[in-house]
């Protein structure tokens, strides 16, 4: 895990100050970066500056949801902490 921006999920509120890289290790969140959250599982995009999360808009929600690794990063986050994920957000 590395550090990242002390943001919140605008979905369910849920503090993401820690993220776990998928593809580079030791990568730091950068604007337009892809988060899922921990607790909700809804796909969020780096968005500003300073750096905060939101929910993608338009086709890019539709890009993203269809995204294979983030279908797959969901799962293993329901799969992992199921009590975490109090929030359902469709699939």
């Amino acid at each position: 895990m590395t550090s990242s921006p002390n943001c919140r999920c605008p979905v369910c509120g849920g503090k993401a100050d820690d993220a776990t890289p998928a593809t580079e290790a030791g990568a730091i969140p950068a604007l337009g970066d892809v988060a899922v959250c921990a607790y909700c599982r809804a796909v969020l995009v780096y968005d500003g500056e300073p750096l905060r999360l939101r929910l993608p808009m338009g086709s890019e929600r539709a890009e993203l949801y269809g995204d294979e690794g983030i279908a797959r990063a969901r799962r293993m986050i329901l799969q992992s902490a199921p009590s975490r994920a109090k929030y359902r957000v469709a699939s």
